[in-house]
C-alpha cells in the first residue's frame, strides 16, 4: 500500500497543475508565443497575440486592450495566421529535430495584403526559405508578385477542368 500510495502522489505531482507537465507546457508556450511574436512584428503589426495554457488565445493591441480576431482587416487576420502557422512549425522542428524543406502556398499573395504588408511577406519567406534551406511554392494570380520571384516561375492555365502547364 505505501508503494502504490507514493506512485500516486509521484503520478500527481508530474500531471498536476504545478508538476513536469504544467512546467513543459508553459514552456514550450513561452517559445511559442516568442515565435509569433516575431512573426507578427516582422509583418509589420504591432498587436499581440499569446496563447494561455489551454491554447486559447490572447490578442491586444498596442495600448494593451484586449482585441477580438473577427475585428481585424483581412490583411490583419492573414498576419496572425501566418505567424501562428509559422511558428507552430518553428516549435515542431525544435521538439523533434524533423523538419519539411517544401512548403506549398496557395494564393498567399493575392488578397489581403498591401503593397508594404506584401514586401515585408516577402521578406519573411525569404528569411524562413535562407534559415531553413527551404523550397517555397507559392500559387498566385496576381501578375505584381512576379516581380519579387527569384525563382522559375511556371505559368498554368485552366482549360475544361484540365491545368496544363502554358509558355511564359
Amino acid at each position: 500500500i505505501l508503494g502504490s500510495g507514493i506512485i500516486g502522489l509521484l503520478a500527481k505531482f508530474i500531471l498536476g497543475e504545478e508538476g513536469i507537465k504544467s512546467y513543459i507546457i508553459k514552456r514550450l508556450l513561452d517559445m511559442l508565443n516568442a515565435s509569433i511574436q516575431k512573426y507578427i512584428n516582422a509583418l509589420g503589426m504591432t498587436m499581440k497575440c499569446k496563447f494561455d495554457e489551454y491554447f486559447d488565445a490572447k490578442i491586444t493591441n498596442d495600448k494593451g486592450k484586449d482585441i477580438s480576431y473577427w475585428n481585424f482587416s483581412g490583411g490583419e487576420r492573414r498576419t496572425v495566421d501566418l505567424a501562428c502557422a509559422w511558428a507552430f512549425k518553428d516549435i515542431k522542428k525544435k521538439i523533434s529535430g524533423i523538419s519539411s524543406n517544401v512548403e506549398f502556398m496557395d494564393e498567399i499573395f493575392d488578397s489581403a495584403f498591401d503593397e508594404r504588408g506584401l514586401d515585408l511577406l516577402i521578406e519573411v519567406l525569404k528569411e524562413r526559405i535562407d534559415k531553413n534551406g527551404l523550397s517555397c511554392y507559392a500559387i498566385s494570380h496576381r501578375k505584381e508578385t512576379l516581380k519579387h520571384v527569384d525563382g522559375e516561375i511556371i505559368n498554368l492555365e485552366k482549360e475544361n477542368g484540365v491545368t496544363r502547364r502554358i509558355a511564359s
